[in-house]
């Protein structure tokens, strides 16, 4: 009897895990919230800066759908002058009459069938195409509103001679609207763009996306991720989160040649793994083209963190392998 409760227990969780894995949810292993590598608290002795939003809490905006009335339109019943002109015609020319309706009854017959399968074509595919779109519009607004999200970790580390790159990423998170999604949307995209403007510079990176069941848990290892990076700075020197700006000057390093690492933390409504590894630079533009294109309905939270974040300060080589140790080198 202990062996058939046993045979049963074990079936059934295989058919769980097998279900699950079908479904394309990815549940996080007990006691496993690091994320390759990241549980070892490692500074960088280095300045940092951080600027973000959102939560992963599903939003209590409510979409209201407005229907337009069209104007009522009279029906018009045909006068009696009209009605007379449909009579029949005078007698002297009921056999004119007879001959034509005769000659033309094929002709009509057949046009009218050509017509009728021309109409069933058309109706056909409008029908496919509007089943497509019903499908796809239905599979959006469920991601939408199941409790299933996707957290994903793209860290990129680039050669950073001069301040250039510190310097533009200073100014735009200081205009940066942070306290809005579309303010945060607009902040995912400079990001990116800056990326994509410096392919020449690409050293090292590092991708990870993971579906979570519930929001809860997304949003335990986003903030866990999130204090695991900020931990490696030796300070916050530029902070602009939820609308709050903060900023502060700290010693400065004369390293002249180094690194500069760009970590992107990104909370979405999507059911499915954004990204997979990285290995090459052309699966990098590849991903920040993809992430370019997350719209405010999609993304729930998000934050930019680098370091260092002084235009004067460097990562050192040593730095870099011991802050970041899970990044692979292009």
């Amino acid at each position: 009897m202990r062996h058939r409760k046993g045979l049963r227990l074990l079936g059934t969780t295989v058919f769980a895990f097998v279900l699950l894995n079908q479904l394309g949810i990815h549940l996080p292993q007990p006691g496993s919230l690091n994320w390759h590598g990241q549980g070892d608290r490692v500074e960088a002795a280095k300045s940092g800066g951080r600027s973000g939003g959102g939560s992963f809490s599903r939003g209590s905006s409510s979409r209201s759908s407005s229907r337009s009335s069209s104007p009522t339109r009279s029906r018009t019943t045909p006068s009696n002058s009209d009605s007379n002109s449909f009579r029949t015609a005078p007698s002297n020319s009921s056999s004119v009459v007879i001959v034509n309706s005769h000659s033309n009854g094929t002709t009509s017959s057949l046009g009218s069938l050509i017509f009728i399968l021309i109409c069933l074509t058309v109706l056909i595919v409008v029908a496919v195409l509007c089943y497509r779109l019903l499908k796809q519009t239905g599979s959006k607004e469920e991601e939408r509103t199941n409790d299933i999200v996707t957290l994903t970790r793209l860290q990129v580390a680039l050669m950073a001679q001069d301040g250039e790159l510190q310097a533009q990423l200073n100014q735009t998170v200081l205009a940066a609207d942070t306290s809005t999604s579309a303010g945060l949307v607009s902040l995912l995209q400079e990001a990116v763009l800056l990326l994509l403007r410096s392919p020449d510079r690409y050293s090292h990176v590092a991708s990870h996306s993971e579906t979570y069941k519930t929001r809860e848990l997304a949003s335990q290892q986003f903030q866990t991720i999130s204090l695991q990076e900020r931990s490696k700075f030796s300070a916050e020197t530029l902070v602009n989160v939820g609308g709050q700006t903060q900023q502060r000057k700290a010693t400065v390093s004369g390293d002249e040649i180094g690194y500069f690492v760009m970590t992107l933390l990104i909370g979405t409504e999507d059911d499915q793994p954004l990204l997979s590894k990285i290995h090459t630079i052309a699966e990098l533009k590849t991903v920040l083209e993809q992430l370019g294109t997350i719209t405010e309905d999609n993304l729930l939270i998000f934050e930019l963190l680098w370091t260092p974040q002084n235009e004067g300060e460097r990562l050192t080589s040593d730095e870099l392998l011991v802050g970041y140790p899970d990044l692979i080198q292009l």
